[in-house]
């Protein structure tokens, strides 16, 4: 395509700058755009550790200064066992590792544990 433009065109030189400066100029609006939808569809989850970003910010919430065992808490739930793993968010769900002695598991099976 670029070769019959330099071919069919008097001033080649000039055709190719401004086909280059175009294609430059739209593959920049697409890696803008891509940078500017990419957080809004991460936003709402925490895949890995320390968050989307893996820096552990999330600019938009506004945690609780205060806590107790019932003041600013939405739900807690016993986990069966001792865990120090970085929780994960996903689509309204929280997920969460737990280590649980080999005595709890019924038959040889762990329990099942959904919540």
């Amino acid at each position: 395509m670029l070769a019959d433009l330099l071919a069919n065109s008097s001033d080649g030189i000039l055709m190719m700058a401004s086909f280059s400066a175009s294609l430059f100029s739209r593959l920049v609006a697409v890696m803008v755009l891509m940078l500017c939808f990419s957080n809004v569809v991460l936003a709402g989850n925490w895949g890995h550790w320390r968050g989307p970003s893996g820096n552990g910010a999330a600019p938009d919430a506004a945690p609780p200064t205060e806590w107790s065992s019932t003041k600013n808490v939405k739900w807690k739930i016993a986990l069966p066992g001792r865990g120090s793993s970085s929780p994960v968010i996903w689509d309204q769900q929280v997920f969460v590792t737990s280590a649980v002695p080999a005595a709890t598991a019924v038959g040889g099976k762990l329990p099942n544990l959904e919540f």
